[in-house]
């Protein structure tokens, strides 16, 4: 009885933290790197996201993921993306160059 009340109460809180943190986020474009930012991409906006794990740079990719929250490390203003998963994109890469 006591491992069955602990499985429940691990799998309560489980639950919590699955529905706690960011919200789900879907990029389209090309990666590209960044000085002090690392793996980034851009929404249709011109908002920075920092990507983690970084994704192959500069290839077409639809990136699917979760927000963790925004970042500042140095002149890095970007919003930290938990990569979950990739697949290849029809939408050309076009260079950015850093701002």
């Amino acid at each position: 009885m006591v491992c069955a009340a602990t499985g429940m109460t691990t799998q309560a809180e489980a639950a919590k933290r699955k529905g706690a943190g960011g919200s789900s986020i879907t990029l389209e474009g090309c990666a590209y790197i960044r000085l002090f930012c690392g793996t980034v991409m851009e929404d249709s906006a011109g908002k920075m996201y920092a990507l983690n794990p970084p994704v192959v740079p500069y290839t077409p990719l639809k990136v699917y993921g979760r927000t963790s929250g925004n970042i500042v490390v140095g002149f890095c203003p970007a919003t930290r993306v938990d990569v979950k998963s990739t697949k290849p994109s029809k939408k050309p890469c076009v260079y950015r160059p850093a701002r």
